[in-house]
């Protein structure tokens, strides 16, 4: 064994355990592997592919047809309104995007409180059915459909 010595000078540490820094506590599997991932050189550049990639709608405009026909439908509702009653409604308006150019069309069906001239807008009941909820500008709008006004479109040719 002696001639083994001779030749590795480290032969007496080759059995020992392995050092366990008490300073430093031993990495994870997952943090070592984490050093070894892929570098993201362009930080966002991620988000903003993504957001170039995500679809906008155009804004369609009315005809003249169609907003006489959203103009009889609002009358409907604030004869409805004046007459006590919070007729329940579904409205399809536009909604721009805050980043880009256009928007997109969604839907909101609930009972109308009031009509508001000053702020141009259907403005609806609250889920507690008292205050003001949700309020959609009339120049948005692209439809509305409820009872109380399905019969102006059976009235259309």
């Amino acid at each position: 064994m002696k001639m083994a010595d001779e030749r590795n000078p480290y032969a007496d540490m080759l059995r020992l355990p392995h050092h366990q820094s008490a300073r430093h506590p031993r990495m994870s599997l997952l943090n070592r592997a984490a050093q070894f991932s892929p570098y993201a050189a362009l930080v966002g550049f991620d988000g903003v592919i993504a957001e170039t990639g995500r679809l906008t709608e155009a804004k369609a405009e009315l005809s003249e047809t169609e907003q006489e026909r959203l103009g009889r439908k609002l009358a409907l509702i604030d004869e409805a309104l004046r007459g006590g009653l919070s007729p329940e409604i579904t409205v399809r308006f536009f909604v721009p995007d805050a980043l880009k150019d256009g928007g997109a069309y969604k839907e909101y069906t609930g009972k109308v409180r009031n009509i508001d001239p000053v702020e141009g807008a259907v403005v609806f009941l609250a889920d507690n059915g008292r205050s003001r909820g949700r309020a959609v500008r009339i120049g948005m709008i692209a439809e509305i459909r409820g009872e109380a006004v399905d019969e102006t479109d059976e009235a259309d040719p």
